[in-house]
């Protein structure tokens, strides 16, 4: 019988990391167990806390910080300097474009209290691949998740990795058409996916120079 799982350098506890896994199948044999996650990188912002947070089931959280009485004994000075280099004009562009297609899907997300914000800056596509949705919101998801995709992919790779992501939603209606003609069903999430890609914004998105 297991109780308590001990998770070191839980920041770690991310989309298909062994430790989500290990988790996921003691949850399935015990319905009543404790988990020990340390970290001294949780992680760069409030979203990738969270994502491990859900992904280790942590229901209670203590930090500790190097002027905590506990700590201080056991640590050396040091000098820190953080640099924080600001986005530039092209990527803020890019975010903020993308923003504009994403709210319809993510602002009801929100409203049905699926996500604790709209903000493509603060989500990553993780938090909203596990994401709970009910009724008609599924849809929502399965679109908001792929433009999340693509935000991230500006962010990390640059205006090329990002256009790669929208591309994909692009050929959503060929793709689509492709399935019809072997006389296979569409998915609801690619028919939605072919009405973001045929919709005048996202065809301002994929056309703009500020993201091509």
């Amino acid at each position: 019988r297991i109780v308590l799982l001990v998770v070191d350098e839980a920041h770690r506890a991310l989309k298909k990391y062994a430790y989500c896994s290990v988790i996921k199948h003691v949850g399935f044999r015990h319905a009543h167990f404790r988990v020990l996650a340390l970290s001294a990188t949780p992680g760069a912002d409030v979203a990738g806390v969270q994502d491990v947070v859900d992904n280790l089931r942590i229901a209670h959280v203590e930090v500790r910080t190097e002027e905590d009485p506990d700590v201080a004994p056991h640590t050396h000075a040091r000098l820190v300097e953080r640099v924080v280099c600001e986005e530039g004009a092209t990527l803020r562009a890019g975010l903020d474009a993308l923003q504009k297609v994403a709210n319809p899907f993510l602002n009801r997300l929100k409203a049905g209290q699926c996500l604790h914000t709209s903000d493509l800056a603060q989500l990553r596509s993780y938090t909203l691949l596990k994401a709970q949705v009910h009724g008609g919101l599924f849809l929502d998801k399965h679109v908001g998740h792929k433009l999340c995709m693509a935000a991230e992919a500006l962010r990390q790779y640059g205006v090329q990795g990002c256009v790669e992501k929208l591309q994909q939603i692009a050929r959503a209606p060929r793709d689509a058409e492709a399935k019809r003609e072997k006389g296979e069903p569409v998915p609801a999430g690619d028919q939605a996916l072919c009405r973001l890609a045929a919709s005048p914004s996202f065809r301002q998105l994929l056309e703009s120079p500020k993201t091509t």
